[in-house]
């Protein structure tokens, strides 16, 4: 079922300093996207450009300024009772601030285990147990605390806790960026293997393509607050049609160098969220915007794979002003 978790419509407002007259600060602008059951669905861009405040308003940690959150075409508020809550966990980047320093790791999952009433009060030691072997951890590291733990293995323990809870859907925000390359890929080995056994769904938030070509079935790419293309992930790769995404597409090491002008960086940083920006918000920065850039959004338009541009690269049709967006 293609709207299984169902993203409408979402934007997401802060308000930034004092005075009469606070400045607002667009996080998320109009995000609409699709994920089906049981498949790993990326998010990928630039810092800053909203993909981590995507998670928490899935996660129910943050509210939207407009739009709404589906699951299972019901809609998922704020206001989330223990079961909904337990339907979507996420992993957060840095596992040495998302976990209590104070507490050994048995502790932390036999709270969680009680207050949930995930399993009867004289079975918890052995899920617990059942909790390390399943993120590949020896069973001592349940009398630890995180401080006593790598890097690699606190990430392992904030798996562990998302798993207690029995979860529809992992968000994973970044889960490698805080470790060292050593140990990324065993993470995120662990990560593929559980989202396969466990038959969960996982939405993989990342900077690093090569990553996300790796581990996941659709991907959309973000830039300031807005998707502005989606679709499966290889054929994103293959005929990435944005600008923007060219230029992530640029950034990504490759062995055989690419043909002359089949990519461009960018040369210039991304607009702060706080500006006021009339038209596309990529113009800036892009080296094919027009006239019709300055004046006119582009929508979010195609069939299975989709782009909000009005040139788009390779043989689309670009986006006019009485186009429909795509769903």
């Amino acid at each position: 079922m293609s709207n299984w978790l169902s993203v409408q419509n979402l934007s997401v407002d802060f308000m930034v300093g004092g005075g009469l007259a606070p400045a607002v600060l667009r996080a998320l602008r109009s995000v609409s996207i699709d994920i089906e059951k049981g498949t790993v669905f990326g998010i990928v861009g630039e810092s800053g450009c909203g993909k981590s405040t995507l998670a928490r308003v899935l996660s129910g940690l943050t509210a939207p300024t407009d739009g709404q959150v589906l699951l299972d075409g019901k809609p998922l508020g704020m206001d989330r009772d223990k079961a909904q809550r337990r339907r979507i966990q996420m992993v957060f980047q840095d596992p040495g601030s998302s976990l209590n320093p104070a507490m050994s790791v048995c502790r932390m999952l036999s709270q969680l285990l009680s207050f949930h009433q995930i399993v009867p009060r004289d079975q918890i030691e052995a899920r617990c147990r059942a909790l390390m072997a399943q993120v590949n951890m020896p069973v001592d590291a349940l009398d630890k605390k995180p401080g006593s733990l790598s890097g690699g293995q606190r990430q392992r323990i904030a798996i562990a806790r998302a798993l207690a809870l029995e979860p529809e859907i992992l968000i994973a925000d970044e889960p490698t960026a805080a470790l060292d390359v050593s140990v990324q890929a065993s993470v995120l080995n662990l990560l593929s293997d559980l989202i396969r056994d466990l038959g969960m769904t996982m939405i993989f938030i990342s900077h690093d393509m090569a990553v996300v070509r790796r581990v996941c079935d659709r991907m959309a790419v973000m830039y300031l607050g807005q998707i502005v293309e989606t679709g499966p992930t290889g054929a994103v790769f293959e005929d990435p049609r944005h600008p923007y995404t060219n230029a992530l597409m640029a950034a990504v090491p490759r062995l055989v160098p690419r043909a002359a002008g089949d990519y461009q960086m960018l040369k210039s940083e991304q607009p702060s969220p706080l500006a006021r920006i009339e038209g596309c918000t990529f113009r800036g920065r892009c080296p094919k915007a027009g006239p019709v850039c300055a004046t006119l959004a582009p929508v979010l338009d195609g069939g299975a794979h989709r782009v909000s541009c009005h040139f788009p690269r390779a043989g689309t049709n670009p986006v006019t002003e009485g186009s429909s967006h795509g769903h």
